[in-house]
């Protein structure tokens, strides 16, 4: 695939990412809000790795958008 190809795929699949990620952040900020005296640390946790999933993913969308992603 050429440069431009490959910023048009990730350029499609970084959107739908960050949806799914907002979701997860604003579901587990609504769960701490009405289950105040209910929460563990798990939640935190959960809560801290969504948010660094969306800043990492989108240094990565930033910084390589056109550049194929090695697996």
């Amino acid at each position: 695939m050429t440069k431009t190809q490959y910023r048009r795929a990730n350029g499609t699949v970084y959107p739908v990412l960050m949806v799914i990620l907002v979701y997860i952040v604003f579901s587990l900020l609504a769960f701490i809000l009405t289950k105040g005296d209910q929460v563990t640390w798990r939640t935190y946790i959960q809560i801290v790795g969504a948010v660094v999933a969306l800043v990492v993913s989108t240094i990565f969308f930033l910084t390589k958008r056109e550049e194929k992603q090695e697996q």
